[in-house]
């Protein structure tokens, strides 16, 4: 029997971020939505859906060869919207502002793992078509309408 679990590839902001943002959204606690957790706040830097526990390993090796050639970033935080854009809007996100140095470690998990699924090293994921576009729409999640 093949385990498998929903796996994304992310970044966990650091406590001051978490701190700022526990206080920006302190006057938004009044409306009717489920919070998410402050442990479940992160940025997707892509989405692979349900994914074969055996495949983890390859998938963190592709994340540190982008990692270790990238320069460190910031990401600022920017304003709230909600989302999906295309559909009746399920969750307010926080926007943000991102680097080139971001969209560059992005695109080089896009690229090394459009290559690990053409060559057979990783499984076809079930992935969204726009995932391999250009544009990045870069947010945290932090609530769900209830």
């Amino acid at each position: 029997m093949v385990n498998k679990k929903r796996v994304f590839l992310a970044i966990i902001p650091p406590p001051e971020i978490i701190d700022a943002i526990k206080q920006s959204i302190a006057p938004l606690q009044i409306l009717p939505v489920r919070f998410l957790a402050e442990e479940m706040w992160h940025v997707t830097l892509h989405f692979l859906g349900y994914t074969d526990e055996a495949d983890i390993h390859e998938l963190n090796a592709i994340a540190r060869q982008c990692v270790e050639n990238i320069p460190a970033f910031e990401i600022a935080l920017s304003d709230l919207s909600w989302g999906p854009s295309d559909n009746t809007p399920r969750m307010i996100w926080l926007n943000l502002d991102v680097s080139k140095e971001y969209l560059d470690l992005v695109r080089c998990l896009r690229v090394k793992l459009k290559t690990a699924q053409k060559t057979g090293r990783l499984p076809q994921f079930v992935l969204k078509k726009e995932q391999f576009g250009e544009k990045i729409h870069s947010h945290i999640t932090l609530a769900r309408f209830k």
